[in-house]
């Protein structure tokens, strides 16, 4: 099963240079505790800005690379193969950026956990639209700082 998730303004930004341009330790705290134990999948300018594989979970890295100087990462090659194969598999893969991974992700994903951070950032990375004829509005939650929705794909 494909998930994206994902913290951004009210503009769709979602990072300014490689970093995000807000700090919400509420929000990091609940990226933990959901991603926590299944795998992720990001950028390779996504890992270089977190720095390191994300532990507790399995780390895939989508580079045209052959190798990269980081531990316990898996390589990702062909994002459509990867996609096709974990679409449907019992495992939770989370989408963790960067954006031209969300926008690839979008016709693969069954649900989008977005964090719609309070205020206005300068940024220059944006998350794609998406159809909220495909995708629907499940429920939202009231943190300090963001509000979290959940979209579910919506039956076709």
């Amino acid at each position: 099963m494909l998930k994206i998730i994902v913290a951004m303004d009210h503009y769709r930004g979602i990072g300014i240079k490689n970093h995000l341009p807000w700090s919400n330790k509420e929000d990091l705290k609940e990226f933990k505790r959901i991603t926590l134990g299944h795998s992720v999948i990001m950028g390779r300018k996504t890992l270089d800005s977190i720095g390191k594989a994300l532990p507790g979970r399995v780390n895939y890295v989508l580079s045209h690379q052959s190798s990269l100087s980081y531990e316990n990462i898996t390589m990702v090659h062909d994002i459509d193969s990867f996609f096709s194969m974990k679409k449907n598999s019992p495992d939770i893969v989370y989408v963790i950026g960067g954006a031209s991974l969300y926008e690839r992700a979008l016709k693969y994903v069954d649900e989008l956990i977005i964090s719609e951070v309070e205020g206005e950032y300068s940024c220059d990375t944006f998350f794609p639209n998406f159809s909220e004829t495909e995708f629907q509005l499940v429920s939202q939650m009231q943190y300090i700082g963001f509000i979290q929705k959940r979209y579910e794909r919506s039956i076709q």
